[in-house]
């Protein structure tokens, strides 16, 4: 067996050793080198599946969110660059179309939380919804303009139909009269009760008893509900303490009762539209008188300023407007016929209403 010298020895070791060593480099080196790849392609495999999330999505709103996950995770890679470049307008483009209704900007919240307009969505929000309260606001306060406009056309439809009926009840009631010359306790017992135990209360003088009504109506003019008045009298003339003639009467009556059939105001300073509103409330009487004093039976030749005349059965029946310039009241008067004698004998003339009369007392 050859034994090596200790040069020898010392030699070979420091070989091993040096092989050794370069081994275990070798090996650091492989093992750093599969190290940084590997976490590498680990980086890389997660971004990949963002950025396929994107390419992958089959609507604006999906594509959008996954795009929006995609940058907010910082990635760098060579897809970062082509996502700015289509999410950025894309999405402007969204919260324009999004931001004019309420629902819109709701969407584009959900879709992006955390979007660049957020910010403005917000805030768009917050404005949308205090003009939606205040148009609610002002739509409940129109509609409760609105219900008490259609009362006020419903009060005033009433309103006018009321002073229609009653100047036709107290025409019939007048007409209930069968003859003239009687005491007032001789009168129908339904005009007695009307004229003395409703209000408001009859008031008597010497020559007259009258019961002094006022109704308020209004009719539409130029868009608004104009407000008018219309007196109406109820007045028995006595002679002597007999009856002599029964009147409707009331200023501007005439007019007031046209207005309330038709809706047209009635200029009362216009003669030519008083006269057609006299003509008007003429029709009225006419249909009230016609069963109790048909014109075949009982038409006469008018006199001035008379619009309707019947005499028949002992008792006339005139229709007077006031005259000229409103001197007087519009009348209908009922009386004992000419030529028929009172109890006392005499003839009884047919009376003509006073401008004024004695200041009522009880």
């Amino acid at each position: 067996m050859r034994v090596l010298s200790p040069r020898v020895k010392r030699c070979g070791m420091g070989v091993l050793a040096s092989a050794v060593l370069a081994h275990a480099a070798l090996w650091g080196c492989v093992t750093l080198w599969a190290c940084a790849p590997l976490q590498h392609v680990t980086r890389d495999r997660t971004e990949y599946e963002a950025y396929r999330r994107i390419r992958l999505s089959k609507t604006l709103e999906s594509r959008l969110r996954a795009a929006s996950d995609y940058l907010s995770h910082g990635y760098q890679g060579p897809s970062r660059h082509e996502t700015e470049a289509w999410y950025y307008p894309s999405e402007r483009r969204f919260f324009v179309a999004s931001r004019g209704s309420l629902e819109g900007l709701s969407h584009y919240l959900a879709v992006l939380p955390n979007g660049p307009h957020r910010a403005a969505a917000e805030a768009r929000v917050a404005e949308l919804v205090a003009a939606k309260s205040a148009e609610t606001r002002r739509d409940k306060e129109q509609a409760e303009r609105d219900r008490a406009a259609l009362g006020a056309v419903d009060q005033a439809r009433f309103d006018r139909k009321r002073l229609v009926d009653e100047f036709s009840r107290w025409v019939r009631l007048v007409l209930s009269i069968p003859h003239f010359g009687g005491l007032t306790s001789e009168l129908p017992h339904e005009f007695i009760h009307a004229f003395r135990l409703t209000p408001p209360e009859a008031h008597c003088t010497e020559n007259a008893c009258e019961k002094l009504l006022s109704f308020e109506f209004a009719i539409p003019e130029n868009g608004k509900l104009v407000g008018r008045q219309a007196p109406l009298g109820i007045t028995l003339r006595l002679e002597s303490g007999a009856v002599v003639a029964a009147e409707v009467h009331g200023g501007a009556l005439f007019s007031r009762l046209s207005e309330a059939l038709t809706l047209s105001g009635v200029a009362t300073e216009d003669g030519q539209a008083r006269m057609e509103g006299v003509a008007r409330a003429l029709a009225l009487v006419e249909l009230l008188i016609e069963p109790v004093a048909s014109e075949q039976a009982c038409s006469r030749p008018l006199e001035s300023p008379e619009v309707l005349a019947r005499s028949c059965e002992g008792r006339e029946i005139r229709m007077i407007p006031a005259g000229d310039g409103l001197v007087g009241e519009d009348r209908l008067v009922v009386s004992k016929a000419s030529g028929v004698r009172s109890q006392s004998g005499q003839e009884a003339p047919i009376p003509v209403a006073p401008t004024q009369l004695v200041s009522p007392t009880p």
